[in-house]
């Protein structure tokens, strides 16, 4: 159960409810209880844009450095990384061209020929010229 809607069935939103009204919970209407969850999703909209806004001001730039450098334990963990991004990369390619591999629209036929090739060239071609220098 989602955190909004155990506040919507709690007794302390029943009492402020009631305490804004000045009515009792079974005097509540329908339109007084759409106002307040109106009010309230409304209210938690303004939070999380404040929060965003907090959170895009504390980022930071990208920390540029040399990977020849790098002692061992950084290439390992480069390495380890960059590989999982190719795998990712890999698999979502992968899993594309096996949902549209019977497609026979010219248009999916030459976008699929053209984004493995793209994915080829730039993730197994590239790392095996690295390999040989």
């Amino acid at each position: 159960m989602s955190q909004i809607h155990k506040l919507f069935l709690s007794e302390d939103y029943r009492k402020d409810l009631t305490i804004a009204f000045g009515v009792e919970w079974n005097e509540i209407t329908d339109g007084q209880q759409t106002l307040v969850t109106q009010l309230v999703f409304r209210l938690y909209q303004i939070l999380i844009f404040e929060v965003e806004k907090q959170i895009k001001k504390s980022e930071t730039e990208p920390i540029e450095f040399n990977v020849v450098e790098m002692n061992g334990v950084g290439l390992v963990k480069v390495c380890y990384v960059g590989a999982w991004a190719v795998r990712i990369c890999l698999n979502e390619g992968r899993k594309y061209a096996m949902a549209n591999k019977n497609s026979e629209t010219n248009n999916m036929r030459e976008r699929l020929e053209r984004e493995m090739l793209d994915l080829l060239e730039n993730n197994i071609i590239f790392f095996m010229l690295l390999e040989e220098e």
